[in-house]
């Protein structure tokens, strides 16, 4: 009964664009259930990445093709409470290979990483210093290696008039983490540069500025001065 329901659900559809009115201004519009057949799917067996379901439950699924095998790129635009992470989270628990998840709140980790280990290993990273660890600056512990970890973060070749603003953020964060190394000599603790950076954002400026002139002076007075680094290779 459901595959007679589908078939004449596209028989009408074909119909109803075949007799439509052509004369609009304007000719963009929603495709037609007809017009989806190459999408629809009754399983979730094959690869595909998916974008929804029919008014009759099928599902329709972006796969791979003998002539295109990338499965190129979708956009979710959707209003709060439109189904934006039901669908994120119907994704990664049919997405069979390798995900890569920008999870700001975490939900969808509670809710899908138990089944995606059973098909690999999960990692978690946090810029608060929780779950898994990584950290791009191990093992940098002077300056001249904390500004070149700094320029391959925010410079951008041929920014032009914005070059000056790149420049004072390269000096700001370079000083962060120089602060945050001085912390580490001054009390034995490891405190990791990142985390500390975003605790230091979090502070507000006059409440940074105190935690950074107690840490060090001369870093503190360092923040405060103009560009300096014109004499490094940019």
């Amino acid at each position: 009964m459901k595959r007679f329901l589908h078939l004449l659900s596209m028989i009408l559809s074909w119909m109803s664009a075949l007799f439509a009115n052509t004369d609009a201004l304007h000719k963009a519009r929603f495709a037609l259930p007809h017009e989806l057949t190459s999408l629809m799917s009754d399983t979730l067996d094959e690869m595909g990445l998916l974008v929804g379901m029919s008014h009759l439950g099928g599902l329709y699924r972006i796969r791979p093709t003998p002539q295109r095998r990338e499965l190129g790129n979708a956009l979710i635009v959707a209003p709060t409470r439109g189904g934006k992470g039901l669908l994120a989270v119907s994704q990664l628990l049919t997405w069979p290979h390798a995900v890569v998840v920008n999870d700001i709140k975490g939900e969808l980790f509670d809710q899908t990483a138990g089944y995606r280990a059973t098909l690999g290993p999960v990692y978690v990273l946090d810029p608060r210093g929780f779950g898994h660890q990584y950290d791009p600056l191990h093992g940098r512990t002077d300056e001249d290696e904390l500004y070149a970890a700094t320029k391959n973060l925010l410079y951008e070749p041929g920014e032009g008039d914005g070059k000056a603003f790149t420049q004072r953020g390269i000096k700001l964060l370079t000083l962060l983490w120089s602060a945050a190394l001085e912390l580490n000599r001054l009390t034995g603790e490891r405190y990791r540069l990142l985390p500390f950076t975003r605790t230091i954002a979090d502070l507000g400026l006059n409440h940074a500025a105190s935690a950074i002139h107690a840490i060090s002076p001369t870093i503190a007075t360092r923040l405060l001065e103009g560009p300096d680094d014109s004499e490094r290779e940019y």
